[in-house]
C-alpha cells in the first residue's frame, strides 16, 4: 500500500526525533538524508528548502529509505519497518494526514 503524508518543516522535526528512537545506532546524517529520499526529496537540504516555502504532501518511499541506509553500510530490519513506524508515530503526535493512494 502506498501512502502519502503531510509534510511540514514541524512535522520533519517530529519525524527525525522518531527516527533517533527507532534507529539510535544509525549516525544522524544518515537517518536524515535517509528520512528526506524516504519522502522523495534527493537531499536533506533540498527537502528543508521545499519546506520552508510550505507544507507538502509526499508519497512515502520506504525502499528509497532502505536503500541509502543499506548503500551507507547500515543493516537495518524491515519488519516492521522503522521509517514507516516513526511517520506512524508523527501523524499520531502532530496530526499529519496519512492517506493512502488511489489505484496501488
Amino acid at each position: 500500500v502506498s501512502l502519502s503524508v503531510w509534510m511540514s518543516l514541524e512535522q520533519a522535526e517530529v519525524l527525525k526525533r522518531e527516527l533517533r528512537r527507532w534507529l539510535p545506532s544509525v549516525k544522524h546524517s544518515h537517518r536524515i538524508e535517509a528520512m528526506a529520499r524516504g519522502l522523495g526529496w534527493q537531499t536533506y537540504a533540498a527537502l528543508r528548502a521545499d519546506l520552508a516555502r510550505g507544507a507538502k504532501m509526499r508519497l512515502l518511499d520506504d525502499q528509497a529509505f532502505f536503500a541509502y541506509l543499506a548503500a551507507r553500510g547500515f543493516v537495518v530490519s524491515a519488519d516492521p519497518s522503522p521509517f514507516c513506524e516513526a511517520v506512524a508515530r508523527m501523524v499520531c503526535l502532530r496530526g499529519g494526514m496519512a492517506l493512502p493512494e488511489s489505484g496501488a
